[in-house]
């Protein structure tokens, strides 16, 4: 259990931290949530731009857009719960079938693109866009992960900088 979710199975790991796949035994919401890693948050100074993108995000509401639904902090670890997406990443689909038909990368990127738009208009950006955060959920729709850096956070991207073609 981490806070009030019990953990379901875990789904990925990267430099920020683990991703499971977790309910909320009062409500019944199955959700995604991020366990940050001790080497994402090495300082008070990370702990505090991390809050202040956490706090830009949950406030960002897109269809395009994976939702950021609540942070938390529990027994001295940082956590993200977010929407839980029946999905594929981009990265996941190309290595799976080796490329996507034109149109319908297209129709990814319109999506990716209005996603990021609607960021932007906010003064939010991504900050590390790439293959793993742009899920195509199995109802079709494209849902970006990640997006939440507050632009005024830019000067200092070492928590946020991902690994290229990841």
């Amino acid at each position: 259990e981490i806070g009030p979710y019990q953990i379901l199975r875990p789904l990925g790991s990267d430099y920020s931290g683990v991703l499971y796949k977790a309910l909320h035994p009062q409500t019944g919401n199955t959700v995604a949530l991020r366990l940050l890693s001790a080497e994402a948050l090495q300082s008070t100074e990370d702990f505090d731009q991390w809050m202040s993108a956490g706090k830009a995000a949950i406030e960002l509401n897109h269809p395009n857009l994976q939702r950021i639904l609540f942070m938390g902090y529990d027994g001295g670890r940082a956590y993200l719960v977010m929407e839980f997406v029946e999905s594929k990443s981009i990265r996941q689909r190309l290595q799976e079938q080796g490329r996507i038909p034109a149109l319908e990368a297209l129709e990814i990127m319109i999506q990716t693109g209005d996603a990021l738009a609607y960021g932007q208009a906010r003064n939010i950006i991504h900050g590390d866009l790439r293959p793993n955060h742009i899920l195509i959920g199995f109802d079709g729709r494209v849902r970006l992960s990640g997006l939440g850096i507050p632009k005024h956070l830019l000067k200092d991207l070492h928590l946020m900088a991902g690994t290229p073609g990841s």
